[in-house]
């Protein structure tokens, strides 16, 4: 796979940066969507929720990225 020359970034406005505490995955033929969340605590009497609060929409080369860089940067989970 072919690097693409780096870019420099910009950040014309600001986006802050989201923590999540889940992910769903849908798998297309061009693309890869990626959903984030949040749990919220629930009182007693209420239902479970969880709040989507992001949403990407990656091409396959840019998953494939994703994925090679996670693959490379993550340690290793220890063999239990």
């Amino acid at each position: 796979m072919a690097k693409r020359t780096q870019v420099p970034f910009t950040e014309p406005v600001i986006i802050p940066c989201l923590f999540v505490s889940g992910i769903a995955t849908e798998f297309m033929p061009t693309f890869v969507r990626i959903i984030g969340w949040v749990e919220l605590p629930s009182l007693p009497n209420e239902p479970h929720e969880k709040r989507i609060i992001s949403r990407l929409v990656l091409p396959t080369d840019v998953a494939r990225e994703l994925v090679a860089a996670l693959q490379n940067g993550l340690p290793a989970r220890p063999n239990n």
